[in-house]
């Protein structure tokens, strides 16, 4: 619980707060588990002050400094933290969601398990976090700073980032969200990985991937990514990304279109199912779930992929991906784990092995997540060193990997 005497000071305003602190530099403020959300205290020395578990939402600590301040398990959401310095501090499990960071000083700080969905950091230095599974769906990293962060449990495995590299690789892709306001109907529901799949044929450029399928009472909205693999600027991706917008929206209104693809599915289907002694595997990896009522009598023939079958189900933060050659993915993971710490033992300390062993850690935690082009697109720019070592140590499912993706 809060001390009583410091939450009177504070009540007395930010110059008499900041008074105090100076004169008593060494006390170290308890304000745990208050509510000071819809606050002002811009420009406030917080540094070392606890705020474990406290409410803090909405709060202005722009151009605050917070070094070395507890903030475990605080609610910050949509906090005004611009400029703020919250260096080393202890951000672990905070909810930082749609909270405003914008050109915040958060070096060394810990974030493992913090909620960073939708958070601005746009010019933010993150040099030195600690981003152990952090939630970062939807949050901009415009020009951030990070020369290495941590993104193992015990923040003992430093990667290290060139300039701009950490916004190239962890940057939101650009979503497209379709709308469906009488919700989906099953013919909906079939037709959608057809749709993703004809258009990817159509835009080899770009990678198109199902994120969440959410089909509720009255309304429905299926989200897609998109990522760019020609290194396009900004205007021609985002003219891509216009027309891939108005294909997805005009195909999926138009049923003449939809019964077409539907039509072709089902006889691509028919085609592979008469040929004899052929034999086809679905892979799962990872955690996977189907919602919705129970399908007592309905019987639905999918072709292809699908997150959700069934009237008002749910697929969320589903990777539709498709790897050449049935890439066990969870193996994958496995072996990229051994080769990255055998890498890390053989490596002399030159920049390009450290890209390459970045590299593959990326690699691992993509196949981790069951996201193959990913994985592989981290690993096209591992090079021969890895794979060398890859061969050296007999990783053969990721050796495999690498000389697809080279």
């Amino acid at each position: 619980m809060a001390n009583a005497d410091h939450l009177d000071l504070l009540r007395q305003g930010v110059e008499a707060w900041n008074a105090w602190r100076e004169k008593e530099p060494s006390v170290r403020p308890d304000l745990s588990g208050t509510d000071l959300s819809f606050k002002n205290f811009r420009k406030a020395n917080f540094g070392g002050v606890d705020f474990r578990g406290a409410n803090l939402v909405w709060v202005d600590f722009s151009e605050v400094d917070l070094r070395e301040a507890n903030l475990i398990e605080a609610h910050l959401r949509r906090a005004d933290l611009r400029e703020a310095d919250l260096s080393r501090s202890d951000l672990r499990r905070a909810n930082l969601s749609v909270a405003d960071l914008r050109k915040a000083k958060l070096g060394s700080a810990d974030l493992k398990l913090a909620n960073l969905v939708d958070a601005r950091l746009d010019r933010a230095d993150l040099t030195g976090a600690k981003l152990w599974e952090t939630q970062r769906e939807g949050w901009s990293i415009k020009c951030v700073t990070c020369q290495h962060a941590f993104w193992d449990r015990e923040d003992k495995d430093p990667i290290v980032y060139g300039e701009g590299e950490f916004e190239r690789i962890f940057a939101d892709k650009p979503r497209i969200v379709l709308r469906y306001p009488g919700g989906m109907s099953p013919v909906d529901l079939l037709a959608l990985p057809l749709i993703v799949e004809r258009l990817q044929a159509e835009h080899p450029g770009s990678v198109l991937q199902v994120r969440s399928v959410q089909n509720e009472a009255g309304a429905a909205s299926v989200t897609i990514t998109v990522e760019d693999l020609e290194g396009r600027s900004a205007e021609a991706f985002g003219q891509e990304l216009m027309r891939l917008q108005i294909e997805l929206k005009c195909i999926a209104n138009e049923r003449d279109r939809l019964d077409s693809i539907l039509r072709e599915g089902i006889f691509r289907m028919a085609s592979a199912l008469a040929q004899p002694r052929q034999r086809q595997e679905i892979h799962v990896h990872g955690p996977s779930a189907i919602e919705g009522p129970t399908m007592s009598r309905d019987t639905y023939n999918v072709s292809g992929q699908a997150g959700a079958v069934a009237p008002r189900a749910h697929a969320h933060d589903n990777t539709f991906q498709q790897v050449q050659g049935g890439v066990d993915l969870a193996k994958l993971a496995e072996e990229l784990g051994r080769l990255r710490a055998a890498m890390k033992g053989e490596a002399t300390g030159t920049r390009e092995q450290d890209k390459a062993i970045g590299a593959v850690a990326d690699a691992e935690e993509a196949a981790a997540k069951g996201d193959g082009q990913a994985a592989l697109g981290y690993l096209k720019s591992a090079g021969k060193w890895a794979l060398g070592v890859a061969e050296k140590i007999g990783v053969a499912v990721a050796t495999e990997a690498l000389k697809r993706a080279m």
